[in-house]
């Protein structure tokens, strides 16, 4: 979701910019803010799968190796 929030804002941005550009306004502020959604420090970092814990884990085990009934 976070990811999705950040493109619809630099996808605004980017808008916001060509549209001033196309009236002959000054867009240096909004493209700074483009630039600056695109830097490696301003992206979230990137989600870590999380390990199952044991018990979760041998429980899911035990689930697949048991056929189900048919």
């Amino acid at each position: 979701m976070r990811d999705r929030i950040c493109a619809t804002n630099t996808a605004a941005l980017v808008f916001l910019a060509e549209q001033a550009e196309a009236r002959g306004e000054d867009s240096a502020e909004l493209r700074r803010q483009v630039n600056q959604a695109f830097r490696p420090s301003a992206r979230p970092a990137p989600a870590t799968p999380q390990k199952p814990s044991g018990d979760d884990f041998l429980a899911e085990m035990r689930a697949l190796a048991t056929p189900e009934a048919s």
